[in-house]
């Protein structure tokens, strides 16, 4: 029976405490949450060379100033750009497992890819590194289907929204939590502003656990 209450009392930091001194999921920003008792919720993407880099976007420019694709660049390369103007710069999974407390608990977002499976494989087998408390979860259905088939043992969520104002076919089965019949989350986590939902409610009832992104204020 997989321990989820960790989750459902915990406060995570989206993408870590940020602000302008620490940007968005950097170390910093991460250090900034632990130090105000908040645990993590990051994301991670693919490097051109396969490595687990924590960056939001699929794309520097916003972040960085530099129009390139994140898949399309080593880390090396990654490493080089700072993060909106500040001495931070994109960090590897691993160096923030390795800098934060044992004790921290993360929820890690994967960013959608070309090919699911070889990045769980990947993420899971970093992961066997490390002894710690963590959930996946991730916007792409395919993904969390992938931590099914891989490793049912790890917990996993699906991230949905209404999407308003998006009109993907695909968005539309995750909207609607269709998708879950399939994959079998743990957790779904559905956007704050787009609550409440009766169908959330019902599931709710049903024993189904509902989180929610992103609370601003108290």
């Amino acid at each position: 029976m997989k321990n989820l209450e960790w989750i459902r009392t915990g406060y995570f930091a989206h993408r870590g405490l940020h602000n302008k001194v620490y940007p968005e999921n950097t170390l910093g920003a991460f250090k900034n949450a632990v130090k105000n008792e908040f645990d993590i919720e990051l994301d991670v993407r693919l490097s051109k060379d396969k490595q687990i880099i924590v960056f939001h976007d699929d794309n520097l420019k916003r972040l960085c100033g530099v129009d390139a694709n994140v898949d399309e660049l080593d880390f090396d390369e990654l490493s080089k750009y700072q993060i909106s103007k500040t001495n931070e710069r994109i960090p590897l999974l691993h160096e923030v497992l390795e800098t934060l407390p044992e004790e921290t608990t993360y929820l890690i977002e994967l960013k959608p890819v070309s090919n699911p499976k070889e990045f769980v494989t990947i993420f899971i087998n970093l992961m066997k590194n490390y002894d710690i408390t963590y959930a996946v979860h991730s916007f792409d259905p395919r993904i969390i289907n992938q931590f099914k088939k891989q490793d049912d043992s790890i917990i996993r969520g699906q991230i949905a929204g209404t999407f308003r104002g998006q009109s993907n076919f695909g968005k539309l089965f995750v909207k609607n939590l269709h998708t879950n019949l399939i994959t079998k989350p743990d957790f779904t986590n559905y956007r704050f502003e787009d609550l409440p939902s009766k169908k959330l409610d019902r599931l709710h009832k049903k024993g189904h656990m509902i989180i929610s992104y992103v609370a601003k204020n108290q």
